[in-house]
C-alpha cells in the first residue's frame, strides 16, 4: 500500500503531502499530466497514494461541466480505474 521499495514508498509520500497541502485547481493538472502514461501515481498497483488523492478529487468530479470532464478525461480514467 505504500510502495514496494523506498523510492515508491517517498512517492508515495510526496503525492499525500501534495494532496493535502495543493488547492485542486492547481492540483488537477498535476494529476492530468501525470497520469497520460500511467494507471497508478506510483508504481503498477493501488497504493495510499491513489486513495489519499482521490478522496479530494471525487467530490470535484461529480460537479465538474461536460466540457471539463474532456480536458479532465485522465482523472476520469484513473477514478474509474479505481
Amino acid at each position: 500500500m505504500f510502495g514496494h521499495n523506498a523510492n515508491e514508498a517517498m512517492q508515495v509520500a510526496n503525492w499525500i503531502q501534495l494532496a493535502e497541502k495543493v488547492d485542486l485547481e492547481e492540483l488537477l493538472p498535476i494529476l492530468t499530466s501525470h497520469l497520460q502514461l500511467r494507471t497508478f501515481l506510483v508504481g503498477r498497483h493501488v497504493t495510499a497514494a491513489d486513495l489519499a488523492v482521490l478522496i479530494p478529487v471525487l467530490h470535484h468530479l461529480s460537479t465538474i461541466s461536460d466540457y471539463e470532464k474532456l480536458n479532465n478525461a485522465n482523472i476520469f480514467r484513473w477514478a474509474d480505474h479505481l
